[in-house]
């Protein structure tokens, strides 16, 4: 893709991503017109947004434990969020294993009317309801497909089912059950201006991004060069992560809490290319604002009970301030690498019993 086949030679270009343009690592590169110069960016990651939160489907119907019967219609149902395809294919599954494919493309509209054939095997099985362009999915819980009954059965089993559906949030109390939580992201950019006398932070502390919606969260830090108005800088990169666990209250025993990373990726450079970017994890105890006052207590495992209680208090409305994700290494005299930055989807998981 070329962006620009001419533009001054000022040191910087505004460009306008694409939408269209696929999720993938890229670098860039600047040469002269007449070819004889040029440099390549460091590899850097092009991610498609989402406008107000992380698209996601979730099947509603059929339930964990329903009975559907060959020979019979049922309503396939879901819910959307976010911006996704305006079709869907939906097939059914035993075991992992795809058994056949339902519709190949049908509304995106949260309901689909399926006649179960008379010839399908018995058993226990799973629904997927996938966007047609494989970008969004959601998979319902196991239920089972019984043969065709009629009579008293028939009845017996229609007064069950109506009797599951009026007490089915006080059953969902009694099972075991796992909650994963993404956070909305606050990122934070502190910068330090290269002086006679060493790195000097300005007045204020740089630039905070507020988001509404789950994101990546960065850590670390990136020398920027600049120009006679911009002189060199080195970004400090932070991110608070804020989960709202306040809708499990009465939901049951919280058995265990677990925070871990569903991707991540490290960029490095320098001195140490084998070096992987770590980062610290702490407990935010108050309202904060980016100019280092900071939680005080640092998580170094997540099994702790420590942890666990803080998530406890959170559930029962007390003050949750969130987490506060720093790079491994912030103190600036001690850097030895151009660019060391972590970038990661923090989730939290509840397991609720």
């Amino acid at each position: 893709l070329s962006i620009t086949d001419n533009t001054p030679n000022n040191g910087h270009y505004s460009w306008n991503i694409p939408a269209g343009l696929p999720d993938d690592s890229y670098t860039v590169r600047v040469r002269t017109v007449d070819n004889l110069v040029f440099d390549d960016s460091d590899s850097f990651t092009i991610k498609r947004g989402a406008t107000v939160e992380e698209a996601k489907i979730t099947i509603t119907s059929p339930h964990s434990g329903d009975d559907w019967q060959k020979g019979k219609t049922y309503n396939i149902k879901w819910n959307k969020i976010g911006d996704m395809d305006a079709k869907v294919k939906i097939s059914l599954y035993q075991s992992s294993a795809k058994v056949l494919d339902i519709v190949n493309a049908a509304p995106n509209n949260g309901s689909f009317m399926w006649s179960i054939s008379t010839s399908l095997p018995e058993g226990f099985y799973t629904i997927k309801v996938m966007t047609v362009d494989n970008r969004v999915s959601g998979n319902s819980n196991s239920f089972k497909i019984s043969p065709k009954s009629s009579g008293d059965t028939n009845l017996i089993n229609k007064f069950v089912n109506n009797l599951k559906d009026t007490n089915r949030r006080l059953i969902k109390k009694l099972k075991f059950r796992v909650y994963k939580i993404k956070p909305k992201i606050e990122r934070s950019t502190i910068d330090y201006i290269r002086t006679e006398n060493g790195w000097k932070k300005p007045l204020g502390v740089g630039s905070m991004e507020r988001t509404s919606f789950t994101g990546w969260a960065w850590t670390g830090y990136q020398l920027i060069f600049g120009d006679a108005n911009n002189p060199l800088r080195l970004r400090i990169y932070r991110t608070k992560a804020f989960f709202d666990v306040s809708f499990l209250k009465g939901e049951g025993k919280v058995k265990k809490v677990t925070l871990h990373y569903e991707t991540r990726q490290n960029f490095y450079k320098g001195n140490e290319p084998k070096k992987q970017c770590g980062f610290k994890v702490y407990i935010l105890t108050g309202d904060t604002s980016y100019s280092g006052l900071f939680g005080n207590i640092r998580i170094n495992d997540f099994y702790k009970s420590t942890f666990s209680n803080y998530v406890k208090d959170w559930i029962e409305g007390k003050n949750n301030y969130g987490l506060l994700f720093v790079g491994e290494e912030e103190n600036v005299d001690n850097m030895k690498e151009i660019t060391c930055l972590a970038s990661f989807e923090p989730v939290l998981e509840i397991e609720i019993e």
